[in-house]
């Protein structure tokens, strides 16, 4: 459910017309607030955060917005196919920063993961070329 709802905000996403990428951004903080307010009330889950977690959490959404801003210009000024394959690579990401900064140990499946990844990459630039 949650990669053909990935899938369908990029494409959905990739609509948007050159210029909005602001604006639009706006209607998808927007959306996610009701979103997320219709699940706190409906299931009545706790909303508040601890007190540290605060910067934590405005960094989050600082690099979030950053990351969807950029795929939307990449989307905007190139080819759906490369920015959605480049987006779509933040688990290697994820899987790197947990190694270093949790010392989380690299399985032989992340390792292959990751070298298909950057094999996939090359063979992106490469088509591009």
């Amino acid at each position: 459910v949650a990669g053909t709802a990935i899938g369908l905000f990029v494409i959905v996403i990739s609509q948007i017309g050159d210029g909005f990428v602001f604006s639009s951004l706006t209607v998808i903080r927007s959306m996610q607030i009701v979103l997320v307010g219709a699940v706190v009330l409906l299931t009545r889950a706790a909303w508040r955060l601890p007190r540290g977690a605060l910067p934590l959490v405005v960094a989050v959404g600082v690099l979030d917005m950053a990351g969807n801003a950029f795929y939307l210009l990449g989307v905007q000024s190139g080819a759906l196919a490369i920015a959605s394959v480049l987006s779509a690579l933040y688990p290697v990401t994820t899987v790197i920063l947990a190694a270093i900064l949790l010392r989380e140990r690299v399985t032989r499946d992340h390792t292959v993961g990751i070298a298909l990844a950057a094999a996939a990459i090359a063979l992106i630039g490469f088509g591009s070329a």
